[in-house]
């Protein structure tokens, strides 16, 4: 954008934010002068309101007064009433008596002139009563016309206050209206005062965001008079130093012949103007990039903001997971608690069966140096023979074969069953106190768990030294001696001593079983095995090999108790 147009836009914003302010002034005028114009109606109306009152109180004692005269007029007209029909009986009854008497004076003759006067008498009597009566009856009537002149004055004062009363009911209405239609109004003003307000909150966000957009502007445009003058400045000393060397080309021209400096001179005069005409074209590249970078810089302050956003979310999320992880690890801690619990659970309804009993006392130490490798190896072997049936043939085919097979073999062979028996763990059987086995099978019992226990002593202390002894021997001599004791042993002891044989055969074992024990094969890993790999569970006790099994098991558990 140009500056002139930037320019004409923040007049612009400037002009409609002034407009803005004077409209919203007016406004909260209008809106004051409403509010006055409201209380003072509220005051006439409070007014009005207790006129109204005090008329309706004066005309509720009026009603009151009327109604007590009433119904004195009434009683009054009663009475009156009253006394004309008493007064006309008694009437009647006199006109009745005279004619009675009348008629008594006739037929009674000398005795008439007297009762004449008698009756004149009377009816002077009566006349004169009857004028007194008219009397009463004058005052009774002068009363009754002052009562009703009294009635017919409050009657019309009624009239009158009835029609004031109607009148301050028409006006009380007519305040009423118009106080609604203040009310209207001043709910439509305040609607529209909150129109304005958001208006102008509206403007003041435009104002401010083109106040910012002002900012950048003239930053950017501070930055490119920057980079012009800059430009102009290298331009202006280019020049000079081109006018320069043109001069001195020119004087050398004229001065001399064209030599070597003169034509170096002239070439570092084209590279220059080249470099200038490069300088050039990169600050006019350099222009529109940054009118480009002007132009989308709303958009990356978009995607700054976004940027923000996606930051906080992914901190969020952060936090979630983190929290998440932490409610898997309790979720699993309860597991665990809940499977130890089950544990014990188990353990307490199926107790354990009672420990086997110690062993017995150590044979006495022999003279000769024992090796580590071949009494395991040994061991071994011996558990193998005992968990086949005592079959004679068997085991001395089981031999033969062992024999014909190759060194490599029978090494693998040997180190990958020791290795399972070690991790699969031995199913383990009842001891009874009562029932003892025979005495061979426990001096054998008792040599190999001897056996077992020198071999973790001689690894301990690193004593190797019948290995090394045995390396020295040559590897045929060996063997021929292995295969004539294990024939010696097969034909004299049959199977009970078969297995010493085989223990011989794994002789030849032993060169290889040294590199065996260089790599590696330590104690700790032979503890973590057996104790990761014993099973509890113990089956049925029967006869023949499997006693002499759960007899080996029970001291090679011992052997760990005490490991």
């Amino acid at each position: 954008m140009d500056p002139l147009e930037e320019a004409k836009h923040i007049k612009n914003i400037a002009v409609l934010s002034k407009e803005a302010t004077i409209e919203y002034e007016e406004l909260i005028k209008e809106n004051e002068q409403v509010k006055n114009e409201n209380a003072r109606l509220l005051q006439d109306k409070h007014e009005a309101l207790q006129k109204v009152k005090e008329f309706h109180r004066v005309s509720q004692l009026v009603v009151e007064e009327v109604s007590a005269m009433q119904n004195h007029l009434e009683i009054e007209k009663s009475c009156r009433e009253n006394a004309e029909v008493l007064a006309t009986k008694l009437n009647k009854d006199n006109k009745n008596l005279k004619r009675i008497s009348a008629m008594y004076m006739a037929q009674l003759g000398k005795e008439v002139v007297p009762l004449d006067l008698t009756s004149d008498e009377d009816s002077d009597v009566n006349t004169s009563s009857d004028k007194e009566s008219r009397c009463v009856s004058e005052e009774c009537q002068k009363q009754i016309s002052e009562l009703r002149d009294k009635l017919v004055s409050i009657l019309e004062e009624k009239k009158e206050l009835s029609f004031q009363l109607e009148n301050l009911k028409s006006h009380w209405e007519d305040m009423n209206e118009k106080l609604q239609e203040e009310k209207e109004r001043n709910t439509a003003l305040t609607t529209k005062a909150v129109e304005q307000n958001e208006v102008l909150s509206k403007y003041n966000k435009v104002s401010a965001l083109a106040v910012e957009e002002y900012e950048d502007m003239e930053q950017s445009l501070e930055l490119e008079k920057d980079l012009r003058n800059k430009a102009e400045s290298f331009a202006h000393e280019m020049l000079v130093e081109q006018k320069k060397l043109k001069r001195q080309s020119q004087f050398l021209m004229e001065k001399i012949v064209p030599s070597e400096q003169l034509l170096e001179a002239l070439r570092e005069v084209v590279v220059l103007t080249g470099t200038i005409e490069n300088e050039r074209i990169r600050h006019k590249q350099e222009m529109d990039d940054k009118e480009e970078q002007l132009k989308n810089l709303p958009m990356k302050k978009e995607m700054i903001a976004l940027l923000k956003r996606l930051d906080l979310l992914e901190e969020d999320k952060k936090e979630l997971e983190l929290k998440c992880k932490i409610s898997e690890q309790r979720g699993n801690d309860l597991k665990h608690t809940i499977d130890e619990l089950q544990k014990q659970i188990h353990l307490a309804a199926n107790p354990q069966p009672p420990p086997p009993p110690p062993p017995p006392p150590l044979p006495p130490p022999s003279t000769t140096t024992s090796n580590p490798l071949k009494n395991l190896m040994a061991l071994v072997y011996k558990r193998q023979q005992a968990s086949r049936s005592y079959n004679v043939s068997g085991t001395e085919k089981d031999s033969s074969n062992t024999l014909g097979g190759s060194l490599e073999d029978l090494k693998q062979q040997a180190v990958d069953e020791m290795m399972e028996r070690i991790k699969k763990g031995v199913n383990l059987r009842k001891v009874k106190h009562t029932d003892r086995p025979p005495v061979f099978m426990r001096k054998s019992q008792e040599s190999a768990v001897q056996e077992l226990k020198g071999m973790l002593k001689s690894s301990k202390a690193g004593t190797l030294t019948t290995v090394k002894e045995v390396t020295e021997e040559n590897e045929l001599e060996r063997i021929l001696r292995v295969r004539k004791a294990s024939t010696e042993n097969n034909v004299n002891h049959g199977s009970s001593r078969g297995t010493m044989g085989m223990m011989s055969q794994s002789m030849p074992t032993l060169n290889t079983g040294n590199e065996f024990i260089r790599k590696g094969f330590n104690r700790t890993h032979l503890k973590r095995e057996l104790s990761k790999n014993a099973n509890p569970k113990t089956p049925l006790p029967n006869s023949g090999p499997s006693q002499e099994e759960g007899d080996d098991c029970s001291s090679l558990n011992n052997l760990q108790d005490e490991i």
